[in-house]
């Protein structure tokens, strides 16, 4: 598969931007800690982003976002072949000892594409602090020793 991870420049914000706008993506995390950032390269062609957020120094933890921006390139196997990058890169190269995301439980292809690359729901809570929407989040997370390359 031609995908590559390619670190984030400048050029590549009109990406996150356009995606902003169709409604797709929640306003990207910019006021985080973003230790990395990487845009998806899939057969010459930026599709996504992926990156880590870094919430506590002092550990080594981070949590784990992927988005894929660019509709016709879903369910072609991309997600789960990003994520296994990225988990490589953060467990191997900059030697993270876990691993955390959100996802809401209504998006089951990405919560199963997560479980694929073994993630564990750690919990679950409603995605407004009221309760009333119905949306569950799940928190999963996934340590470096039960990571499997």
């Amino acid at each position: 598969m031609d995908i590559k991870l390619i670190n984030y420049e400048d050029e590549h914000q009109r990406y996150i931007e356009y995606w902003e706008k169709q409604g797709e993506m929640f306003k990207f995390p910019g006021n985080t800690r973003l230790s990395k950032l990487y845009m998806i390269k899939f057969e010459g062609k930026i599709v996504g982003c992926t990156w880590l957020t870094e919430l506590d120094l002092s550990k080594p933890e981070a949590i784990l976002g992927v988005y894929l921006g660019e509709r016709n390139y879903s369910e072609k196997g991309l997600g789960q072949y990003v994520v296994k990058l990225v988990l490589n890169k953060a467990f191997n190269e900059f030697s993270y000892s876990k691993l955390s995301l959100h996802v809401q439980e209504k998006n089951k292809k990405a919560v199963n594409c997560y479980k694929k690359c073994g993630f564990k729901k750690v919990k679950d809570y409603p995605l407004n602090s009221s309760g009333d929407s119905g949306d569950i989040i799940y928190e999963m997370s996934l340590s470096r020793s039960k990571f499997k390359r």
